[in-house]
């Protein structure tokens, strides 16, 4: 875990487009959920991802808790 968190810091160190990374990880993701959480978890699994990136953009002052 340590030397992916580091390889994903290090992107901006080489140049890697932004929004390129930013889809791997989302692909990344995905694929985790569906290759490697049991299919009754992935729904639940899958709803408290989207809640952690809420919680830590909002952390971060990049959005606002208000959902239209």
């Amino acid at each position: 875990m340590y030397i992916l968190a580091q390889t994903i810091s290090m992107t901006g160190a080489i140049d890697a487009d932004p929004y390129a990374v930013l889809g791997v990880l989302v692909e990344g993701a995905v694929r985790t959920i569906i290759q490697h959480i049991p299919p009754e978890q992935q729904a639940e699994t899958s709803a408290t991802l989207i809640r952690l990136l809420q919680e830590r953009l909002e952390a971060h002052g990049i959005v606002t808790g208000d959902r239209d």
